[in-house]
């Protein structure tokens, strides 16, 4: 199903998905889930992808109707560590989950990698993860003050302590000035 960029969706903690095709004058009620919807992407080929409150990740094909868990048993999730940051890469559609590990997808969700930090996993908190506008191969991810970049998809990273005391909780990538690269921290 192929969705126009007018089109809105709102998710909500609630487990609300809604849609607008009229730019918000009105909407409706897509789908209702038992957890809540906490993070809400959309590819260029319509597909929508959720995080929700019970640590999965959803991806529906029709709008949002109908919803597969692409989280099970795949690559190693565990349901006991919170999802912190989920990026969907819009230009070749990898996905990247900041979890209790950094894992890939390149397959739509049918198969996940880990990707080895140069800390060990169980020695990190990752909150956030973002890849380049222009070369998936680069990948940044964050721990507290500190941020890892690899520019070979993930095999080797190096670190930068950032000069904050607080922790990283978003990093975005200036889509016009890819050089410039923007942190968002919180307490």
């Amino acid at each position: 199903m192929r969705v126009s960029v007018s089109t809105l969706f709102f998710a909500s903690s609630d487990g609300g998905l809604y849609r607008s095709a009229n730019q918000g004058k009105s909407w409706e009620v897509r789908s209702r889930q038992s957890e809540g919807l906490l993070k809400l992407r959309r590819s260029p080929n319509g597909t929508l992808w959720t995080v929700t409150s019970e640590n999965k990740i959803l991806k529906s094909a029709d709008a949002g109707k109908t919803w597969v868990d692409v989280s099970v048993n795949k690559g190693g999730f565990s349901r006991s560590a919170p999802i912190r940051d989920f990026f969907l890469d819009q230009r070749t559609g990898a996905l990247l989950v900041a979890s209790d590990k950094l894992y890939r997808s390149n397959d739509a969700g049918a198969s996940w990698n880990a990707l080895n930090l140069i800390i060990p996993a169980d020695n990190v908190t990752l909150t956030a993860t973002t890849m380049h506008p222009a070369n998936a191969n680069i990948i940044y991810a964050a721990s507290n003050n500190v941020l890892y970049k690899s520019i070979d998809g993930g095999n080797s990273w190096s670190i930068t302590t950032l000069p904050t005391s607080r922790n990283v909780s978003v990093i975005a990538i200036n889509p016009i000035n890819p050089g410039t690269i923007l942190i968002g921290t919180t307490k």
